[in-house]
C-alpha cells in the first residue's frame, strides 16, 4: 500500500459522500454532454481500494464495494438516525419500483434511459395505491415525489440537466434485483 498515490482533495470528497449515507456509483451525469461518464470518486476507490478499505475498518465502518458502487456500514451500533436514513431508501426503492413496474410500466425503459428519464410530473400522475403512501407516511417521506428527490440526494438517481430522473448505477442494480426476483 502506497498512501502517495492517494488523492486527498478525492479522499475528503469520498468521506463526505459515504458518512452522508450516500452512495459513489461507478457513473455520474455530464450535463454538458448529457450523458454518464466515469465517477471520478469511484476511479480513486477502485484504484485504491486497500488503503480505503483499511482507513474505513480502522475507524469502525466496512466499505462495500458492489461493482457498480460503494456504501459504507457502520459496525457500531446503528443510530436512530442511521436507521432512519435505510428505512427512507428502502421505503422510496420499493415505492418507485411499484410505481415503474406495475402502475406505469413504460416508466420502468425510460427511468433506466440517460436519454429519457422521467420527470416530477409523470411522477406525480401517477395515482399512489394506499399502501404505498401508508409507506411513504411511515418512512417520513411524504410523497413520491419527495421519495424521488431524496433518492436522488442519496445518488440512487441522478437528475439531469433536463429535470428528468435517470437512475444511478446503484440505483439500477437494486431495481433490477427487485425486478428479477418480483418475475420470479
Amino acid at each position: 500500500m502506497n498512501i502517495e498515490q492517494i488523492n486527498l482533495k478525492k479522499s475528503i470528497q469520498i468521506y463526505d459522500e459515504l458518512t452522508k449515507g450516500r452512495i459513489i456509483s461507478r457513473h455520474i451525469y455530464s450535463s454538458g454532454t448529457h450523458s454518464l461518464v466515469d465517477n471520478p470518486l469511484f476511479q480513486e476507490l477502485r484504484e485504491n481500494l486497500d488503503i480505503y478499505n483499511n482507513q474505513y475498518q480502522m475507524s469502525g465502518h466496512e466499505l462495500i464495494d458492489d461493482g457498480e458502487y460503494f456504501y459504507l456500514i457502520y459496525k457500531k451500533l446503528e443510530s436512530s438516525t442511521n436507521q432512519l436514513i435505510k428505512t427512507k431508501v428502502y421505503s422510496a426503492i420499493i415505492v418507485l419500483v411499484r410505481c415503474v413496474t406495475h402502475l406505469q410500466a413504460r416508466l420502468y425503459e425510460s427511468i433506466k434511459n440517460v436519454n429519457y428519464g422521467i420527470e416530477i410530473k409523470e411522477i406525480n400522475e401517477i395515482e399512489l395505491p394506499e399502501e404505498y403512501l401508508l409507506i411513504l407516511e411511515k418512512a417520513k417521506l411524504g410523497t413520491l415525489d419527495k421519495a424521488i428527490e431524496y433518492l436522488a440526494d442519496r445518488n440512487f438517481l441522478i437528475k439531469t440537466n433536463r429535470d428528468k430522473y435517470v437512475l444511478s448505477n446503484a440505483g439500477l442494480s437494486i431495481v433490477d434485483e427487485i425486478v428479477e426476483r418480483q418475475n420470479n
